[in-house]
Order: structure tokens, then C-alpha cells, then sequence
């Protein structure tokens, strides 16, 4: 079942929204590539040319509208003629208030959300709000929200290890393969950046080579980098939605956990951030969901797109090998289950590394081949480092959470505007980074101060929440000996990879490796636990035989998590409006 659900705003007779739900990357990335067609990604780029272009589609679209409630809904022609006009009225206002607006990126969010709100009060007047319309409303106002980030966000601008597309960092990688088409010659970790797999880099260097093909200039080809990750952000929200009803969330609690996904600030950057993290994250996400729909089908297809998604993803980003534990895990577990058909899984499996192997590892085995590098080679910042948090003691990192409540939620760097210390708590950098990134909170904003502390602690809290949740699920399931071994998977994945962030924020003791982009699917699957924890609680509560104060204690917490995620959604929504805005 894809995001749009089963809701239909037009009646049963009605497909369009049928049609639509069966392809929703299609869709998204569509709207993605009309998006970087009048925009090029950056709001100053949306020229008079460009604001008419946006008026001729939208008078197309009323024209639609109006003919199709004409003929499809029995709409007399004469009011079908004058919703045309009311609609194009509106249409040509919206286009000449984002010709002369100042800031075109929160405007076109204020607008959208408008839409989004009237949709709602009137699908709720009529009585035809559903959870699944719900769902539809959170996924564009998602979309919109990333996509004013990335207006107001050059490829320069608030990135990481990007740089100026000179001969180094991420941009540098990209500029390299578009100017030569072809994989370096030479020891790629002489380079800043460039011994990360290539897989993203590449896929940039072509989307700049084709639009230079048509005459784009670089700026404007450079800037419309971004349209890949916005899509690729986009996408990620569709897959988590897609994960969380693989464990049968729904109703409210379906709501909560895809609203805190929808607005998370960490999608949000990831946007705009044209490094290889968020398409790192895309393929995780790919392979997770893919794992649990082999589970339940065993089938060839399934196993293969586990197994492109895992080898792709180590082809952009070798972090993706993370992810692995838990799908190995569905793999064994199966065939223990099941192991009367031992070469039928035999077949698959061999099938899976015959194709997931040789794309996850080549790029290392080449560079250990002809330069000698490590096959587990990371870059690695010298100990003299202005980032360097290793003189504190391992109780400190791991214990001390003082600066917490004495320090402002925005101290990470000590080179940034008025900040005090270097973030060395990798548990508390997690948190800071996840709503502020890196660069957010530099103090150049001072009006976000508010906003930005509603988001720390209603985050803070929501993974609190995240935490208690896992914890009663897991105590739950053992106390009914429920093997859900699905659950388990997500449960090891989303160990495993706090494991591997705390081996590596000790392992290369600089803050910048304390970053929540090294782990990020721990959102979805926090997200996951809290709605599965709330519904778990909940149907406990419904039994008849649960004391009264269950019940009592059931609505205080569903009360409780809805305050969060509405405090959390609120605030990150006018954060970045208000960055926007400054």
C-alpha cells in the first residue's frame, strides 16, 4: 500500500487518487524535476520567465479541474466556467506575490500550507477525514517544508565537507568526474572526500553534464544538484511510511510516528545537502523494507532488490554496511524456520551476494589494489585539531550531560559565533545535531532561539519517549513469547548502529563525527517504536479486565505524545521558517 492510502476526495467512481498511490517515486520525483525546471533550486533563480511558466501550468491545472467536476461530477457549466476564473484569479495573485516576494522559499510553504489547511477543515466539515487523507496532507506539507529549505539553501551554504566545487570535498568529487568521466587515477586519499564510493558523485557529475547539454550554466546546473536530494528525501519519507505499515501501524498512532518522520529536521537538511548521506540513507531504508516483504514472501524479486539496495548503498556511502546485521538476521532466521527447503535458500542466498558483493566492495578492493589503501579507510582529522574532543576522559563523554542543562541547546562548535565548548557527550551531540545539524545554529539567527528550543526538548523528549517504548515492546513481547522476528530485526539494526556510532565517535574523537548523518535511520525507527509502543499500550488498556488506572494512565500518555509531536512539528516548521525569512 503506498502513501496516499485508500483515500479518495472524489468518491469511489473516482481513480486518479488510485492511480496515483501505485506510483509515488514516479510522482514525487516528477514533481522534483518540475520544481528544478522553474526554480533551479534556488529561490533567487525564479525569474519573470520562470513565475509565467508556473501561471501557464497552473491554468492548465484549473482547467482540468473545472472540466473534469463539469463532466465527471455533474458541475453545470456555467459554475464550472466560473471556478475556472475564480481559480486562475488566484493563480495569477499567488504568481505575482512570488515574483516580488523577498523570500520565495517560505512564502510557497505559507501558500501550500493554506491549501493544506482549507483541504483539512473541509474533508472535516463534510466527514470524509480519514487517517489515510491525514497521511496525504503530512506528506505534502513534508515535501513543502524540504522544498523551502532547499530554495533558501545554496549548494555552499549550511553543507557538509561540500565545499566550493574547486579540486576538493564533495563538490570537488563531483566536479572531477563531470570534467573528466572517469574514475581517479590516483590515491583517492590524498584527496579531501574523494575516498568515498562514487556512486552519488557520479550520478551529480551526469545530471551537470546533461543539463550543460542543454545550455544550463554551471551555477544554475550546480544549483539544480539539489533536485536529487530533495528526491532522495522525498523517497525516504515514502519508504518509512511504507515500514511503518509493514508493522500495521494505523489510526492515530500511524499519524503521530509518520508526522514526526514528515517533519524531522534532520530529512529536512538532507534536502539541500548534496554530500552522500541521504542517498546512504534512501537504499537503508530500501533494504529494510524490502527485508520484511521477503520475510513474508520468500520470493526471488525481493531478495535481489535487498540486495542491489545494500550494494548500491555501499557504493555510495560504505556506513550502509550497518544495516546488514539486521536483514542477515530475517536471512537466518527463516532458514532455521524453514529448513526443510535449505536450497532454496541456498540458491537465494548465493543469488544475493553473487550481486550485493562485487557493488559494495569493489571501490575498496580497487583502491587496496593499485594504491595501497585500506580497505576500512576512513579520513581522519590530526589530533591538534580544533575539533579534537579526545583530552576528555571516557567517563565524561559517555556520563557527564551537565553542559546540557548550563550551556545554550545550540553549543556544538567553538568556532561558531558565541559558542563555548566543543559538544564531546556523542549522546547529546546526536540529539543537537538531529534538529540543528551542523550549521543552523551558528547564531546568526537569534530569532530561532525560542522555536529551536521547543525542538531540542520536544525531540529530546520523543526520544525518551522512542526509548521507554522499545523497552516495553521488548518486555511485552518476551512476558507473551511473541517471536516477532521482524521487530527483532529493527531492534538489533537500531542497536547495532548506536554501537557502531559510539565505536566510532571514540575511534576518531573529533565532534564531527558525533553527527546523527552517520546513523539517521534511528529516526524511523524511533518513530517506529513510539507508534508501536503507544498501540501495544493501548490495546492493554482496552482489555476488560486492565485496572482502571491503565486505562486513565493509556490517555495521559497518548494525550502526552500528541502535545510532543505536535510541539515538535510546530517548532521545526517555524525554525526553518524563520531561517528562511532572516
Amino acid at each position: 500500500m503506498s502513501l496516499l492510502g485508500r483515500f479518495s476526495p472524489f468518491g469511489e467512481k473516482q481513480n486518479l487518487i488510485q492511480t496515483l498511490k501505485k506510483h509515488p517515486y514516479i510522482i514525487t520525483f516528477a514533481v522534483c524535476m518540475l520544481v528544478m525546471a522553474v526554480t533551479f533550486c534556488e529561490q533567487n533563480y525564479i525569474s519573470p520567465g520562470n513565475t509565467l511558466f508556473i501561471f501557464s501550468l497552473l491554468v492548465i491545472c484549473n482547467l482540468a479541474i473545472s472540466v473534469f467536476l463539469s463532466v465527471s461530477r455533474g458541475l453545470k457549466p456555467y459554475l464550472a466556467a466560473l471556478l475556472f476564473v475564480a481559480l486562475s484569479a488566484v493563480s495569477y495573485v499567488f504568481c505575482y506575490a512570488l515574483r516580488t516576494s523577498q523570500r520565495r522559499g517560505a512564502f510557497l510553504f505559507l501558500c501550500v500550507a493554506a491549501v493544506c489547511a482549507i483541504t483539512f477543515f473541509v474533508l472535516l466539515l463534510r466527514r470524509k477525514l480519514t487517517v489515510n487523507a491525514v497521511i496525504a496532507l503530512l506528506f505534502v506539507l513534508g515535501y513543502a517544508i524540504r522544498l523551502t529549505y532547499v530554495l533558501y539553501t545554496s549548494v555552499t551554504t549550511r553543507q557538509h565537507d561540500v565545499y566550493n566545487f574547486g579540486d576538493s570535498g564533495h563538490s570537488g568529487y563531483i566536479r572531477y568526474f563531470y570534467e573528466n568521466g572517469k574514475l581517479p587515477d590516483f590515491d583517492v586519499s590524498t584527496v579531501d572526500q574523494f575516498y568515498h564510493p562514487p556512486l552519488h558523485h557520479i550520478i551529480c557529475a551526469l545530471v551537470w553534464k546533461a543539463l550543460s547539454l542543454f545550455g544550463i550554466l554551471d551555477n544554475y546546473a550546480q544549483s539544480s544538484l539539489q533536485t536529487l536530494t530533495l528526491f532522495y528525501s522525498s523517497a525516504s519519507l515514502i519508504l518509512s511510511f511504507r515500514i511503518l505499515k509493514r508493522f500495521k501501524l494505523s489510526g492515530k498512532n500511524l499519524v503521530l510516528a509518520f508526522a514526526v518522520l514528515c517533519f524531522h529536521p534532520t530529512f529536512i537538511i538532507f534536502s539541500a545537502s548534496i554530500n552522500n548521506d541521504i542517498l546512504s540513507v534512501t537504499f537503508m531504508l530500501l533494504a529494510v523494507y524490502y527485508s520484511l516483504k521477503w520475510y513474508e514472501s520468500k520470493c526471488w524479486r525481493d531478495i535481489v532488490v535487498i540486495a542491489v539496495s545494500i550494494g548500491l548503498g555501499m557504493m555510495t556511502k560504505t556506513s550502509v554496511y550497518m544495516i546488514c546485521f539486521g536483514v542477515a538476521f530475517l536471512f537466518l532466521t527463516a532458514l532455521i524456520k524453514d529448513k526443510n527447503n535449505f536450497k532454496k535458500y541456498l540458491a537465494q542466498f548465493s543469488v544475493f551476494l553473487a550481486i550485493c558483493a562485487p557493488l559494495a566492495l569493489w571501490w575498496e578492493v580497487r583502491n587496496a589494489a593499485l594504491f595501497g589503501m585500506p580497505l576500512t579507510y576512513v579520513q581522519r582529522l590530526p589530533d591538534n585539531s580544533w575539533q579534537y574532543v579526545g583530552n576528555h576522559s571516557v567517563g565524561e563523554r559517555l556520563f557527564d550531560f551537565s553542559k546540557l542543562f548550563t550551556a545554550p541547546v545550540f553549543d556544538q562548535w567553538t568556532n561558531r559565533g558565541d559558542m563555548l565548548y566543543n559538544e564531546y557527550n556523542p549522546m547529546i551531540s546526536l540529539l543537537k545535531t538531529s534538529v540543528f545539524g551542523e550549521y543552523i545554529n551558528d547564531f546568526k539567527y537569534p530569532s530561532i532561539t525560542v522555536s529551536a528550543n521547543f525542538l531540542f526538548w520536544s525531540n529530546l523528549s520523543l526520544a525518551l519517549l522512542g526509548v521507554v517504548a522499545l523497552g516495553y515492546l521488548i518486555i511485552e513481547k518476551m512476558v507473551k513469547k511473541d517471536f516477532d522476528l521482524p521487530f527483532y530485526s529493527i531492534v538489533i539494526s537500531n542497536a547495532l548502529m548506536i554501537a557502531f556510532y559510539y565505536i566510532f565517535c571514540f575511534s576518531f574523537p573529533h565532534h564531527c563525527t558525533e553527527n546523527i548523518r552517520y546513523v539517521s535511520p534511528l529516526v524511523v525507527f524511533g518513530s517506529l517504536f513510539i507508534g508501536k509502543g503507544l498501540e501495544a499500550f493501548g490495546n492493554k488498556s482496552g482489555e476488560l479486565k486492565t485496572k482502571k488506572s491503565v486505562k486513565i494512565m493509556s490517555k495521559v500518555l497518548n494525550a502526552l505524545a500528541v502535545i510532543l509531536v505536535v510541539v515538535f512539528a510546530v517548532s521545526s516548521v517555524t525554525m526553518f521558517l524563520q531561517i528562511g525569512l532572516a
